[in-house]
């Protein structure tokens, strides 16, 4: 006879304290204006873009990223690429890099409101979403707020963590975007591994956060989204 498989079982946790609401009268639904002037290129002020564009953003919160491999993998997808549009390239990182960024990159810092006092929606549902991550997942959670962080012009982003391979041109995954229902706001893959499954007793499935297609206009205009992140933080 076989011995019954045994799991890794997560220990059970206290739920954290209900915080005040997000959404409020006090605070602004609306990016934080620092960082939408902080958004440039090595050539100078980011944007406006062609209304085609595909605005493809690296996440990155390593201090000690290398930016010019982001270059290397842009150019790379850019000589694979089928498609006419531009890609626009977003750094978004935790701190400023060592190195100077590639050209044409837009650099968007989160370092500086990591510290600030949560006087905007987006600061605040950080703070509630941070609280309940562990890890380095405290960093991941800047990813559904994209829509409040970056610049109103950018209303679709392709998402990439930095350990990604693009051998496949990228207009394939922007493509998606036209197979969203009219109320989609985000486009994610399963976890090819089954370390989530496994950490949850093998009851909740995992996804692939580090592709992601963000529809940050519908996030921007949705009744819905916004609230429901407020009631999860």
């Amino acid at each position: 006879q076989e011995p019954m498989a045994t799991f890794r079982q997560t220990p059970a946790r206290q739920p954290p304290p209900v915080l005040p609401a997000c959404l409020d009268a006090n605070r602004a639904l609306s990016p934080w204006p620092s960082l939408v002037n902080q958004a440039k290129t090595a050539d100078g002020p980011a944007g406006p873009w062609p209304a085609d564009a595909m605005h493809v953003g690296f996440f990155d919160t390593r201090s000690d990223t290398n930016v010019q491999l982001f270059g290397q993998v842009i150019e790379l997808a850019r000589r694979v690429e089928t498609d006419r549009a531009p890609i626009i390239p977003h750094a978004i990182l935790l701190s400023r890099p060592p190195q100077a960024l590639p050209r044409g990159f837009v650099l968007h810092l989160l370092t500086p409101f990591t510290k600030m006092a949560g006087s905007t929606v987006a600061q605040c549902l950080f703070a509630g979403l941070n609280r309940l991550s562990h890890g380095p997942g405290r960093y991941y959670v800047w990813k559904p707020l994209m829509h409040l962080l970056l610049p109103a012009s950018v209303d679709r982003l392709l998402l990439l963590d930095t350990d990604v391979v693009i051998i496949r041109p990228l207009s394939e995954l922007w493509a998606v975007f036209a197979q969203f229902s009219p109320t989609a706001v985000i486009g994610i893959a399963p976890e090819q591994s089954n370390m989530y499954e496994e950490d949850s007793n093998w009851k909740m499935k995992g996804r692939n956060g580090g592709v992601q297609l963000l529809h940050l206009g519908r996030m921007r205009a949705s009744p819905k989204y916004t609230p429901q992140l407020d009631r999860y933080a």
